[in-house]
């Protein structure tokens, strides 16, 4: 049996004057759950930067509240569903 994992799209968002306290407390939560940060940008026009990532679902639980602690409420985060994946382990039973 082939392992499948559900992937989430990420979207975090943060004012642009909060970027030195958020940024690196962001890429933490993400990293220490495996997601993966995709792209980071500056919105045109706006005072909005955004961080997209991908996480596994089974690592989502409680990302949210964890974001918001970590970034004192300055970042959030919406969760998208975006892929299936297949894993790399090779899971048997018996």
């Amino acid at each position: 049996m082939i392992e499948v994992n559900a992937i989430l799209l990420i979207e975090l968002v943060s004012k642009i004057s909060h970027i030195l306290y958020c940024t690196g407390r962001m890429y933490g939560v993400v990293s220490k759950r495996n997601g993966q940060v995709l792209t980071e940008e500056m919105r045109e026009g706006s005072p909005i930067f955004d961080i997209t990532a991908a996480l596994p679902v089974a690592e989502s639980f409680g990302f949210a509240e964890e974001i918001r602690k970590r970034t004192s409420g300055l970042a959030s985060p919406q969760l998208f569903f975006s892929h299936w994946e297949v894993g790399t382990r090779v899971c048997f039973t018996e």
